[in-house]
């Protein structure tokens, strides 16, 4: 019997960089067209492979002189070349163990619901990039129409890929001195969609901006509203205000008690003495947060940096954090 150890210790020894397993049953309440279990009822699990792009790849990028190499080392490498090559021997190493896997590789979105955004296609042929996509018909009334594409930004979540502070200082820890680029896509990916493109928040950015140590993107193949604009220009403007903050990039969540708010999505910041407190607010409902801050000086004051304002006790705040938006303080 093979071990969920075994499994990600071959799959590293091939070439993946991280390997996550998760439950099959988490693909529950998903469209048809969008779970692969349709494609393999008996199993059990879903293997994820996470490969590098090492950061030379956009290094012409950054000095505006050379842009190719990403396309062609750094996703058409990896998604064309490198990471079949990886699946097809843990495939076989799991077949060899008595076991069957069904490989899956990066896919461009071309099954009848859409892998990048969940979209449903129309029911004619349409043309992408020159080619004519035709669609298909279910084989069955029980089954869903082929190709069968899972969305694998879900999939690596439930694989245990993710966002929280244990992951990300072990990702700050294996990547050394190399920096931490992190990005937002902003949806509809399609030049041709209709759909009112979605809009880049507050506190998406302000979250890619603190877990970065080397910047973020934006990416968009959509015209952007006033609303994106504008989110990047209030954090922006923090960052340019508080620069040795993010440059520093000391972090230190001891120095508070927060209540109302999981602490994934609290920042504290620090500098010599001074300190930044950052609250995240990355849903739909509006959060009542308790901040204590601890170990305060005296002389020292605390700012609420948004509202521009020194507030009369800085050593309990209490605050509301509205949908998509932050809330920002300043110790000096």
């Amino acid at each position: 019997m093979l071990s969920t150890k075994q499994v990600k210790e071959y799959a590293k020894k091939c070439g993946a960089d991280l390997v996550g397993i998760g439950s099959m049953d988490r693909f529950e309440g998903a469209p048809k067209e969008m779970d692969p279990r349709y494609v393999f009822p008996e199993a059990k699990v879903i293997i994820g492979l996470a490969f590098r792009i090492p950061r030379g790849y956009l290094r012409g990028i950054e000095e505006g002189t050379q842009f190719y190499q990403y396309t062609e080392l750094g996703y058409t490498g990896i998604n064309e070349v490198y990471a079949p090559i990886v699946i097809r021997k843990v495939c076989c190493f799991l077949e060899d163990n008595g076991y069957e896997g069904v490989g899956f590789r990066n896919t461009g979105g071309r099954g009848p619901v859409s892998d990048m955004d969940g979209r449903e296609r129309g029911p004619s042929p349409e043309e992408h990039q020159g080619r004519v996509i035709p669609f298909s018909e279910p084989v069955s009334p029980d089954k869903p129409a082929p190709d069968v594409q899972f969305h694998f930004r879900i999939a690596a979540y439930m694989c245990g890929y993710g966002r929280n502070e244990k992951e990300l200082k072990d990702t700050l820890t294996a990547l050394g001195k190399t920096p931490l680029v992190c990005g937002e896509l902003v949806y509809p990916y399609e030049e041709k969609s209709e759909e009112y493109p979605q809009y880049a928040n507050k506190a998406t950015l302000l979250r890619r901006a603190t877990d970065a140590t080397g910047g973020f993107l934006i990416y968009t193949l959509a015209e952007l509203d006033g609303r994106t604009f504008y989110s990047i220009g209030e954090v922006s403007r923090l960052i340019s205000d508080c620069e040795e903050f993010f440059i520093e990039h000391k972090k230190d969540n001891s120095l508070v008690n927060v209540e109302g708010i999981s602490m994934d999505n609290v920042v504290v910041f620090t500098s010599g003495r001074k300190r930044l407190i950052i609250l995240i607010n990355e849903t739909n409902e509006e959060k009542e947060v308790k901040i204590e801050n601890k170990k305060i000086e005296l002389g020292m004051d605390v700012y609420d940096y948004y509202e521009n304002k020194k507030l009369d006790d800085g050593k309990v705040i209490k605050c509301k954090v509205m949908p998509k938006d932050v809330k920002v303080f300043v110790v000096r």
